[in-house]
């Protein structure tokens, strides 16, 4: 193994999970990583999630956010001595002249508030922002279009552990899984719901379990909202639907991707996190076309993209998309993309040897492809030896 030769400070949210973990446990042969804590609500509020009664739609995050980076952006730039490099997991955590790489989950919210800052953002030592999708990158590149600003952006995979290998078979059912954040903002997970899809999974499994009887099970780890309940009342009664609402141990969750067959992610925004760990687990993953979803999944190779016409209150703006909470709460129900999803499953249910197939090409993925550690550590390696070049 390559001797550690360069220091890296990292800088990461708390508590840190998802993908912020990856990347804070795996740093790429030859550099080592030190961490430094900020506390995630302190640096950089949530801009989608804020509870108020129910579920409710606010730019406060991003407004105090802004305020916030502001007054830590003038401050006068400093140099971090001690390191070689900073890999910054919090875009708002303030710039040094030390060379500075940065990863952006959030796109949509942070290209905005980034865009505040151009100049400043050029006098600091940023070489690289990394993003998780190509689309992130129009996001980010559609606000930060400006002379250097087109070299710095560009797309890193985050790489999954491949999970314990499930020899996926033929057998008399098959189970779809649906999950939503595992975030514990309040309020995070009832919106996370409606985001990912969660009314149309129902509703879609409504059509199926009357085709198919107890040939399909799904499960739900997700808090379902109360209207919502109240919409699909029949379809959560069915004895082969399994909900859980409350977030569940690592090793539980764990289980559930083990026992099911199939993820069903038909939502409005893709995970950095989810749709890979799947994979992982030799999950094929059913997902739209809308934002970023389709640069997670191959249609036809690792799973099926649905198309699914966008409301206009999630149009893009120059590639910022615009998801208004309110609109979900207001209009959960949506017949004919229930329809249109049912049909696609059902090749799933119906074509074993497909779906097999597309198993495997999801374990590939996590294991050799595009989503592996390796070539998530060989991609940063790169981009590190270029930002201290």
């Amino acid at each position: 193994m390559m001797s550690v030769t360069r220091l890296v400070q990292v800088k990461v949210p708390i508590p840190t999970h998802g993908a912020y973990r990856i990347l804070a446990d795996y740093p790429p042969e030859g550099y080592g990583y030190e961490l430094e804590g900020h506390r995630a609500l302190e640096v950089s509020p949530n801009p989608f999630f804020k509870a108020a009664s129910r579920i409710l739609f606010s730019h406060r995050g991003t407004r105090d956010a802004l305020l916030l980076a502001r007054e830590r952006l003038a401050a006068p730039v400093r140099a971090e001595a001690r390191y070689d490099l900073i890999f910054s997991l919090m875009p708002f955590s303030g710039y040094t002249s030390t060379p500075t790489v940065l990863y952006s989950e959030y796109a949509s919210a942070n290209a905005t508030a980034l865009g505040v800052f151009r100049s400043m953002l050029l006098k600091s030592g940023l070489k690289r922002i990394l993003v998780f999708s190509p689309a992130a990158a129009k996001t980010y590149l559609s606000v930060l279009s400006e002379g250097e600003f087109e070299r710095l952006v560009d797309v890193l995979r985050i790489g999954v552990p491949a999970g314990e290998e499930i020899q996926r078979v033929a057998k008399g059912h098959v189970t779809f899984l649906f999950i939503a954040s595992g975030h514990t903002w309040e309020g995070s997970g009832e919106l996370s719901f409606l985001m990912r899809g969660g009314p149309a999974v129902l509703g879609a499994f409504r059509m199926l379990y009357k085709q198919y009887g107890e040939r399909v099970k799904l499960i739900v780890r997700s808090p379902i909202p109360t209207f919502v309940k109240e919409l699909y009342a029949d379809v959560l009664k069915i004895p082969s639907v399994s909900v859980y609402e409350e977030l569940v141990p690592r090793d539980e969750l764990l289980r559930l991707f083990q026992e099911s067959d199939v993820l069903l992610h038909p939502g409005y925004q893709a995970s950095a996190m989810t749709i890979p760990e799947a994979f992982g687990y030799s999950m094929p993953v059913v997902t739209t076309d809308i934002y970023d979803s389709a640069d997670f999944v191959s249609d036809g190779f690792t799973g099926l993209v649905v198309h699914r016409d966008a409301p206009k209150v999630f149009k893009t703006i120059n590639h910022i998309p615009s998801w208004d909470a309110k609109y979900l709460i207001a209009n959960p129900s949506d017949t004919a993309f229930e329809s249109d999803l049912a049909a696609s499953i059902s090749r799933l249910v119906e074509d074993e040897a497909l779906r097999l197939r597309l198993s495997k090409n999801a374990r590939a993925a996590v294991e050799s492809g595009d989503f592996s550690l390796s070539s998530m550590k060989e991609k940063l390696a790169q981009v590190f030896a270029e930002a201290m070049s």
